[in-house]
């Protein structure tokens, strides 16, 4: 997945996607940069929350990007 902010374009990989309770914590300590997305799940209900993680692959700062 890439996300693009005005430093630059950021590639992740993603390397976690569960279902998890509402009530349980989601530890958002990790050692390596990380990016963590949560949503109500399924569509429409929110008797679950849906949890992606990706790890940062590559970086390109936007004086680098080709327009």
């Amino acid at each position: 997945m890439f996300i693009r902010n005005p430093r630059g374009v950021y590639e992740y990989r993603v390397t976690e996607l569960r279902y998890i309770d509402p009530s349980e914590n989601v530890t958002l300590y990790t050692e390596n940069p990380t990016l963590t997305l949560t949503t109500c799940a399924p569509e429409g209900d929110a008797t679950l929350r849906l949890v992606v993680r990706a790890t940062l692959e590559g970086f390109v700062p936007v004086e680098e990007l080709e327009e």
